[in-house]
């Protein structure tokens, strides 16, 4: 019952209904779940900006599995949720005491120790700082009056930028749009006072129907968007052509072509991402890892969309899981969910740890029964 009541909780939370999640991981709790349903929770609670409940259950997590990392990455973002970016970075230190190479705490490290720099240099900083939260692009996708905005590439593009850069939030307050999800994330309204009369009562309803309001001014881009934008238009040629070659099972000449894309655009996860899929169709494992490694190295620098840098960790998982190292292709799955849940990913990860157990229950018989329990494990795996 409990289990079932996880799953259920799962599934809610993956579809981004946090309330409905909740009463699942709830009940499951009731039934006797485990840490993880702590965890969980504490996410779903992250989702709603319920910083203060996040944090309990990230206590009430790391209470019951001391031991267990990922307790401490929920507590870590749950205090840079609530502005104490230097108890955020204390619980990321001593999870990653446990776990020195976790990405969740690795990279939420980073982003507490960066946002507790801006905090720390004032300024119009201070404001942009709610855009520098670790959940920042789910709350804007969560809210059905921001979420159309994460389409527009003129808007993401500021995001980015605000994310990066929180002192630049002074150029973008002409900007309706950054107003609407600056107020959504502060929970106020920084637009306008519509719908009030100047004393503060509501006003009366209109005579006629409204005319329907204007489309928001197109936002020119700042010089260095431009070199971007431009430079991007170059190198997507070369993806497309590797794109076509892939296709055509031409693998050394898409890699070639994807090392185009990459010289004219260095910064670009998605192309690392095919060039590992190339090598991955060549059985060329160990590149293979490499590149989607460098791909999310370059990705987290550039803040890359969460669910791209997830791809590159599961194709990591299971470029191990080819070799036979299921430790390394388990903690790669992990990786990948603890960016974005996918149902495919999370099947991979359950068949990796049913073959790992396989060769494990057969390898102390001997090895050439060891060798086939590897095999009879990677059966299971492709399955």
């Amino acid at each position: 019952m409990a289990a079932e009541q996880k799953e259920l909780g799962n599934a809610e939370f993956k579809a981004g209904n946090y309330e409905k999640a909740i009463t699942f991981f709830t009940k499951s709790i009731e039934l006797g779940g485990d840490h993880v349903l702590y965890s969980n929770r504490s996410a779903c609670h992250g989702g709603m900006g319920n910083w203060s409940e996040a944090l309990k259950d990230a206590e009430s997590c790391i209470e019951k599995a001391p031991t267990w990392p990922k307790g401490f990455g929920r507590k870590g973002a749950a205090l840079h949720g609530q502005g104490q970016f230097d108890k955020a970075i204390a619980a990321y230190e001593d999870g990653l005491k446990i776990d020195p190479a976790l990405a969740m705490l690795t990279n939420g490290l980073a982003d507490a120790k960066k946002a507790m720099e801006q905090e720390e240099s004032g300024g119009m900083g201070q404001l942009g700082n709610v855009f520098s939260a670790p959940d920042v692009l789910q709350k804007i996708a969560a809210n059905p009056q921001t979420a159309p905005l994460l389409m527009d590439p003129s808007f993401m593009q500021k995001i980015e930028e605000l994310k990066r850069d929180p002192n630049s939030i002074s150029k973008h307050l002409g900007d309706q749009r950054i107003l609407s999800v600056m107020g959504m994330l502060m929970g106020v309204n920084l637009q306008t006072t519509d719908g009030m009369t100047s004393d503060g009562g509501p006003a009366e309803p209109p005579a006629a129907k409204k005319a329907a309001p204007p489309k928001a001014p197109v936002v020119p881009l700042t010089p260095e968007e431009e070199a971007r934008k431009a430079k991007k238009v170059e190198a997507d040629v070369h993806k497309d052509a590797g794109n076509a070659a892939y296709k055509a099972k031409s693998f050394d000449e898409a890699i070639a072509n994807y090392e185009k894309a990459i010289a004219v655009l260095p910064d670009e996860i998605t192309y690392y991402n095919n060039m590992a899929a190339v090598r991955f169709e060549q059985k060329d494992y160990e590149k293979c890892i490499e590149t989607c490694k460098k791909g999310v190295e370059v990705g987290r620098e550039v803040k890359a969309d969460f669910k791209i840098v997830a791809k590159s960790y599961a194709r990591i998982g299971n470029a191990y899981i080819k070799q036979g190292k299921f430790d390394e292709g388990i903690r790669a799955f992990e990786d990948s969910l603890m960016e974005d849940r996918t149902a495919g990913v999370e099947k991979d990860l359950k068949a990796a740890q049913k073959a790992k157990k396989v060769q494990a229950d057969n390898a102390y018989l001997s090895p050439e029964l060891a060798e086939q329990a590897r095999a009879e494990g990677n059966e299971l795996f492709k399955a």
